[in-house]
């Protein structure tokens, strides 16, 4: 049956809507009437991207076409638009740098001038869900579970009061 829609253009046909700079095509397959699902099919939106699925990384969509695709805004975006909101972007990424280096300004200044102690630099041995024992040097042998040693357990006090 698809063999016979490529070939003779039947039903749906997608209109290529814009391209952005990434090279990500976006095409909408308009509304169409249809008589047997309850009076029309709805429009769908898609997306071409030059890249295969295994190269695709977080944010090689814009914000506004990906918002567009979705269904969640009517017209789909300008470049004038994503511009603007690419320049927010670079200015909040920008004024965040300024303030984390002002801020280790001011935290080294106060540890120069001892109000502030500096961080306690702890050494990481091992996984931190695994625990780290000390190696006990002793002439009593161990048992490692693995056999039975009667050496390795020594009979002591009691602790339990039931008698």
């Amino acid at each position: 049956m698809n063999v016979f829609r490529s070939l003779f253009k039947i039903g749906r046909t997608r209109v290529h809507v814009g391209t952005d700079r990434l090279g990500n095509k976006y095409f909408e397959i308009p509304q169409k009437s249809a008589i047997t699902k309850g009076g029309y099919l709805k429009a769908r939106r898609t997306c071409e991207s030059p890249y295969s699925h295994a190269e695709y990384e977080e944010g090689m969509m814009p914000l506004e076409w990906e918002a567009w695709v979705r269904g969640k805004r009517a017209d789909p975006p300008t470049p004038e638009e994503i511009d603007r909101r690419e320049q927010k972007t670079l200015l909040v990424k920008k004024r965040a740098q300024e303030l984390e280096e002002k801020d280790q300004e001011r935290q080294l200044k106060d540890y120069e001038e001892g109000l502030v102690a500096k961080p306690a630099q702890t050494k990481q041995i091992g996984h931190a869900s695994s625990p780290v024992f000390d190696k006990v040097d002793s002439a009593e042998s161990v048992s490692t579970g693995t056999e039975f040693e009667p050496s390795a357990w020594q009979p002591g006090k009691s602790t339990s009061k039931v008698k």
